[in-house]
């Protein structure tokens, strides 16, 4: 992994930095989705999704948010070879979404048109429940060599190993940024990379948080990237090997009622309680 990881998820021309020294995972696991917005056959925006069913993709607001005119498009790369595009999508946003504090920040994308994501897993996702000690894992996206590419099937999936703090520790720790975004524990999840120099960036937006289930023995989807600091200074968030912030996350659990509402998925399904055993349309 080199000391500034780069990636792009555009097909076309625009360039972006990606997840600053993340390291590559052990096995090759495809659990994350490129989503872009592409109008005139440029990409205008790209982040992150990561699938809940076979036709159900979850992100952040701030990844699915595009003008009427755009055109959002899916990217699963299956295997080392293939990667799938889908262009037939449509997009829900919650409702109470502020996208000048972030608040809210989670959406769900509908691949439409009959065909559905294939050879990815289903992921688990269990009530968050914080406990000492904590700590993450978040997926984004690595290079498989060096430089910028502009294809999915040149990028592999990695992580970012991050502690998680309680979001009383949080708000002290970082007020100045509390007061801009109102953090609240009950909606949001406080986490700080373990490797100094690491960071997210705004084509992470979206990203999944990861975290050992203490109680169940078992890893859960817990959080979706919040990029707090974009939405809070109006300004696109860089890589930064100065990192001094928290990365924060959307806390997916509160909102089971809203995803089950729109997605038509059971509760008792995204609690975890019963396998998605099949394609929630």
């Amino acid at each position: 992994m080199v000391a500034l990881t780069a990636c792009l998820f555009f097909l076309f021309a625009t360039e972006a930095m990606s997840m600053l020294n993340g390291a590559p995972k052990p096995t090759y696991k495809n659990d994350i989705l490129a989503i872009k917005h592409i109008k005139d056959s440029v990409v205008l925006k790209s982040c992150i999704g990561v699938e809940i069913s076979t036709f159900w993709v979850l992100s952040s607001a701030l990844c699915l948010h595009s003008n009427i005119s755009d055109k959002v498009v899916v990217e699963a790369r299956v295997n080392e070879e293939k990667v799938l595009r889908y262009t037939n999508t449509e997009v829900k946003i919650h409702p109470d979404y502020d996208k000048m504090s972030g608040n809210n920040d989670i959406g769900v994308l509908h691949i439409k048109g009959g065909k559905h994501i294939e050879g990815m897993g289903q992921h688990l996702i269990l009530p968050f429940a914080h406990f000492p000690k904590m700590n993450g894992s978040i997926s984004a996206w690595n290079l498989k060599s060096g430089g910028y590419s502009q294809i999915v099937e040149s990028l592999e999936a990695g992580h970012l190993k991050v502690n998680i703090y309680l979001m009383t520790d949080c708000k002290l720790q970082f007020p100045q940024l509390d007061a801009q975004a109102h953090l609240h524990g009950d909606y949001q999840i406080c986490t700080f990379p373990m490797v100094e120099g690491s960071d997210l960036c705004e084509p992470d937006s979206g990203a999944p948080l990861y975290s050992y289930h203490k109680f169940s023995n078992r890893w859960g989807l817990i959080g979706i990237y919040n990029d707090i600091m974009a939405a809070t200074t109006g300004r696109t968030h860089q890589c930064n090997q100065e990192h001094r912030h928290p990365l924060i996350f959307t806390q997916i659990f509160h909102y089971f009622g809203w995803i089950s509402n729109v997605t038509k998925i059971p509760y008792e399904v995204l609690k975890g309680t019963n396998a998605i055993n099949k394609d929630y349309k």
